[in-house]
């Protein structure tokens, strides 16, 4: 993603494809809030922070990823 940050590159994406709000996880190890709010602002909606911890993957992202899934398969 040369010259494009996350941030603009969700932006761009939700805009293009505004459905994948419902799929997409954004990850980051960054601490700043700022990001997370310019997130939220653009259309981000699910939050992983790096490095992920075990039990954290195992309780939100998998039960997350199972609805994503079944909504697919509906």
């Amino acid at each position: 993603m040369e010259g494009l940050d996350g941030i603009t590159f969700v932006d761009l994406l939700l805009r293009e494809y505004p459905k994948l709000v419902s799929r997409l996880f954004i990850m980051s190890s960054s601490d700043n809030q700022d990001i997370y709010t310019e997130m939220k602002d653009v259309g981000g909606k699910r939050f992983i922070k790096n490095p992920i911890k075990d039990d954290y993957f195992r309780h939100f992202v998998i039960p997350e990823m199972e609805k994503i899934t079944n909504k697919s398969t509906e």
